[in-house]
């Protein structure tokens, strides 16, 4: 019976520790990788959707406090914007303008107030990386995968506050002139601290 129980106890042992995620698993490869997709238009920081335009920035956030204008950056070989990125709060909340439609750049969570939306669930700086395994489960089970988009950011920057950092990548099901991004959720001592998204401008 005493043995019986061992195993029982060692059977739940198991069960409740962390899987190793597929990046760090030689059965995987970078062929098998799967995140989550996520559909940009659901996605809010404040109720301003991710995809907005410029007056809508304003009227939330306020001036934008630094601007800066590229004409025409070569997109493709046939192809060129005019972009213009607005950092509202210092810094903190970036968007990409192209025409009139502005769309996410980056959310630092970690040292400004506000909120993401995504359908029912809201992401803060109080949201941690283990809540990402109900809510992103294909792309927790791919986490850390490769290179960070922030990782220069956290070494030059905050590298005292880093003792643990971790991230993961959700591909983009919209298509934003004819390409699709991802985002990264990247955190600091498994608390959400930045949000990037990357659209392939």
């Amino acid at each position: 019976m005493r043995i019986i129980t061992h195993l029982i106890f060692i059977s739940i042992l198991f069960s409740c520790q962390e899987k190793t995620s597929n990046w760090e698993n030689s059965e995987f490869s970078e062929w098998d990788y799967e995140p989550n997709t996520l559909r940009i238009e659901n996605y809010s920081v404040n109720n301003i959707p991710f995809i907005t335009n410029e007056e809508s920035l304003r009227r939330t956030f306020g001036e934008a406090t630094t601007i800066n204008e590229l004409k025409n950056l070569r997109v493709s070989p046939n192809d060129s914007i005019d972009l213009r990125t607005l950092w509202f709060l210092n810094g903190e909340l970036v968007f990409d303008v192209v025409n009139d439609t502005a769309v996410i750049n980056s959310i630092d969570l970690h040292n400004a107030d506000l909120e993401i939306k995504v359908g029912k669930h809201v992401l803060s700086s109080d949201t941690r990386f283990k809540d990402m395994k109900e809510l992103f489960p294909k792309s927790y089970a791919w986490r850390n995968p490769g290179l960070s988009n922030i990782s220069w950011m956290m070494d030059e920057e905050t590298p005292e506050e880093i003792t643990d950092f971790d991230w993961i990548h959700i591909s983009d099901g919209k298509l934003i002139r004819k390409q699709y991004g991802y985002m990264e959720l990247s955190f600091i001592n498994q608390k959400l601290a930045f949000l990037t998204y990357s659209h392939g401008w």
